[in-house]
C-alpha cells in the first residue's frame, strides 16, 4: 500500500489552501462554483475530477462542501478514486488562522483502484468523525481492503464551540486492524523528527509479537510504503508475527 488512507484526509484539507486562496467562487451550487472546485480538487489530487452534483458550497461562517458522486480519474497506473458522498466542513475564522481544526468530515462508500496507491483495492469505505463523550472523539474508518475487513481509529479532541470543531492532539492513540492482525501506538502529529507513529505494537490471534521493542519510532512515509503493505501480506499468509516485526523495525529510526 503506497498511500495510506490518511493521505486522502490531508489531500482534502490541502485543497481548502487552494480555494481560500483566490476565493473569487462565491457561496451556491451553479455551474460556476462546481466547475471551480472541481478544478480546485484536481488539482489537489492531480487527477481529473467531477462531481455528480454539488449539494452545498458555503464559505462563511462555515467553509462547507457537499459533493455526490465524486471521482477522481487519473492516467497511468494509479487508482481511480471514488465516493457516493463527500461533506468537509471547517470554521472560516480557523482555516485563514491555521488552526488545524475542523468540524465535519464524512466520506460514504469510498473506492479506490488497485494500482500505484493500493496493493489491493478499497471497497466499501467509509470515512468519519464521530463526537464521544465529554472532550473526545475520533477519525473512524472502515471497509475492505481486497477481500479482508478493515478497521482504522485515531483519538481526536472535540471543541466546545458552535458548531463542535475536533482536531488532533500532540499524542493521539491509533488502533488499526486488518483481517486478524491488529497495530497499535501513537500518533504524533508534529513531531519534530517526522516520526508520526510511536510505540507500536503488533498482534495476531491473541498473540504480541516480541521482536518490536516497547519504544520505537516510525515515519509516516515508512508506515504507508513499507509496513502497512508487510502486514497486510503477512495477515493473508498467515506468517509468524515475530518474523513480521522483525521486518518492521528495519523501518524504524
Amino acid at each position: 500500500m503506497k498511500k495510506w488512507i490518511f493521505r486522502i484526509l490531508l489531500t482534502m484539507i490541502i485543497i481548502i489552501a487552494f480555494l481560500i486562496a483566490g476565493l473569487s467562487m462565491l457561496s451556491g451550487t451553479g455551474d460556476a462554483q462546481k466547475a471551480g472546485l472541481e478544478d480546485a480538487f484536481g488539482k489537489a489530487l492531480s487527477a481529473t475530477v467531477t462531481f455528480g452534483e454539488l449539494e452545498f458550497f458555503n464559505i462563511f461562517p462555515q467553509f462547507t462542501i457537499k459533493v455526490k458522486e465524486f471521482r477522481g480519474i487519473y492516467d497511468g497506473e494509479k487508482s481511480d478514486i471514488y465516493a457516493d458522498h463527500i461533506s468537509l466542513s471547517f470554521d472560516f475564522i480557523d482555516l485563514i488562522t491555521k488552526q488545524k481544526k475542523i468540524n465535519q468530515f464524512n466520506v460514504d462508500n469510498l473506492s479506490v483502484g488497485k494500482g500505484d496507491w493500493f496493493d489491493q483495492p478499497i471497497t466499501n469505505a467509509t470515512i468519519k468523525i464521530e463526537p464521544l463523550e465529554q472532550d473526545k472523539a475520533r477519525l473512524q474508518i472502515n471497509g475492505q481492503y481486497g477481500d479482508r475487513p478493515i478497521d482504522i481509529s485515531v483519538a481526536m479532541e472535540k471543541k466546545s464551540s458552535l458548531p463542535p470543531s475536533y482536531m488532533f492532539s500532540s499524542e493521539n492513540h491509533f488502533d488499526l486492524t486488518i483481517g486478524k492482525t491488529e497495530v497499535h501506538g501513537v500518533f504524533i502529529p508534529d513531531a519534530p523528527d517526522n516520526t508520526v507513529l510511536h510505540d507500536m505494537t503488533v498482534s495476531r490471534a491473541g498473540k504480541n509479537c516480541t521482536t518490536l521493542p516497547e519504544k520505537n519510532r516510525f515515519s509516516m512515509q515508512a508506515f504507508t510504503e513499507n509496513i502497512f503493505g508487510e502486514t497486510s501480506e503477512s495477515d493473508l499468509k498467515n506468517t509468524d508475527i515475530d518474523e513480521l516485526c522483525t521486518s518492521i523495525l528495519r523501518y524504524g529510526l
